[in-house]
């Protein structure tokens, strides 16, 4: 029998995070402390979790580590990132994804734990896929060589999230990131006879010009995670107006708003996997169908920056209502009018009596009537009505004086 080596504190420690291990329906097995091996012998009882008296047995006085058998674990999967590297490599690509997900740091890269019956091992250079079976893990706090392992991201009953065999595949925990030893996205060095698992039918990304986290630059890669991170649902309810509001904050990034709708389907996947467990609609086809919907009629991106950028094109270059016997608060909001209309081309603009008041300076109820005077001259047309939230929609006509001074 090992020998207690650690503090009160520690075991402490300890015997709460087994408490939740099991709690999580883990299988929870004794470990050699530094060894990777079990203490006990556990394939005759994999039916049998361990009771109240045996886990004391174990852990009662901090004398072992604690393990995981994850096929026997309720449907437990490990990625084992052996290098730090490759394991850096995947979370840009699923980065929000990568902070949810229960992870483990180890000596040298980092485990990240799922749900899946998916149940084939797999071995990749840069580490492997403990799935079915009944492989072992070390969990915090076991030791290594070179100190503990620790929770990155404990596990909980809100981040164990459950995956199809094809979620599993796009989330890319089936390929390789150690480019150095292997080919990305090719699953080498398999178990004999177990073939490489097949591509998905239809592939997951279905355009060569698919984009994710990893495509964009810094700033733009962490406008990309706040609006994730800024409209993930968090009740019932919410679902398509948060949805709507990701798109246009996806609209935002200059290398994002001009592509087509599928080739965000990255993006969109993330966000549903977040915001799923708070969903009615939990199906992945209609999400997937109203941001298709949803980013093509998107001709405002939401963002504030936008609206005080045109303001400030107004400002700089205001209309010239002298005709008119404008003031030069009115010319500000006809000229907003004007690089608004520039903006959207041949099709109209909404522009609420907020913006044009912040815009000239003045309060909203000045703004509107500043807007009726616009559409009474003949240089603005309301092409529809303000309607519960939504703004008034103009078309900015720039015609000649319809009654002059």
């Amino acid at each position: 029998m090992a020998q207690n080596t650690q503090s009160p504190t520690e075991t402490k420690r300890l015997l709460a995070l087994v408490k939740l291990y099991r709690a999580l329906r883990w299988f929870v097995v004794p470990v050699v402390p530094r060894e990777k091996k079990p203490a006990v012998k556990y394939r005759h009882r994999i039916e049998k979790p361990p009771d109240d008296e045996e886990i004391q047995q174990w852990f009662g006085k901090g004398q072992h580590d604690p393990g995981v058998i994850v096929g026997a674990s309720n449907g437990l999967i490990c990625r084992d990132f052996d290098t730090r590297e490759a394991y850096q490599t995947w979370k840009q690509q699923h980065a929000l994804l990568a902070e949810a997900l229960p992870t483990a740091e180890t000596r040298r890269g980092y485990h990240v734990y799922f749900r899946s019956d998916y149940n084939t091992f797999h071995r990749f250079g840069d580490g492997e896929l403990r799935a079915g079976g009944n492989h072992l893990c070390v969990l915090p706090p076991g030791k290594h060589a070179d100190g503990q392992y620790t929770w990155i991201t404990e596990p909980h009953h809100g981040n164990l999230w459950r995956y199809t065999t094809e979620q599993v595949r796009e989330l890319g925990f089936l390929q390789a990131y150690d480019q150095t030893k292997e080919t990305q996205g090719t699953p080498q060095n398999l178990p004999p006879n177990i073939p490489p698992t097949p591509p998905p039918s239809p592939p997951p990304c279905p355009t060569p010009s698919y984009v994710n986290f990893a495509d964009l630059g810094p700033k733009e890669r962490e406008a990309a995670q706040e609006a994730l991170a800024q409209t993930v649902v968090n009740g019932a309810g919410i679902r398509h107006n948060e949805l709507f509001r990701f798109a246009r904050k996806l609209k935002t990034i200059a290398s994002l708003k001009d592509r087509q709708a599928r080739e965000l389907r990255s993006f969109v996947l993330d966000w549903w996997r977040l915001s799923r467990p708070f969903m009615l609609t939990k199906e992945w086809t209609p999400t997937w169908a109203d941001f298709l919907e949803g980013w093509g009629k998107i001709h405002t991106p939401a963002n504030g920056d936008f609206m005080q950028a045109m303001a400030e094109k107004a400002r700089e270059k205001p209309f010239d209502g002298s005709d008119y016997g404008y003031d030069a608060a009115t010319n500000i909001v006809a000229a907003l009018c004007r690089e608004l209309q520039a903006f959207r081309g041949k099709n109209p603009f909404y522009l609420a009596t907020r913006d044009a008041g912040r815009a000239a300076g003045r309060s909203n109820r000045w703004a509107s009537g500043a807007l009726r005077v616009l559409v009474a001259d003949g240089l603005l047309v309301k092409v529809r009505e303000a309607s519960g939230r939504r703004a008034p929609y103009f078309r900015w006509q720039g015609s000649a004086l319809c009654c002059p001074m």
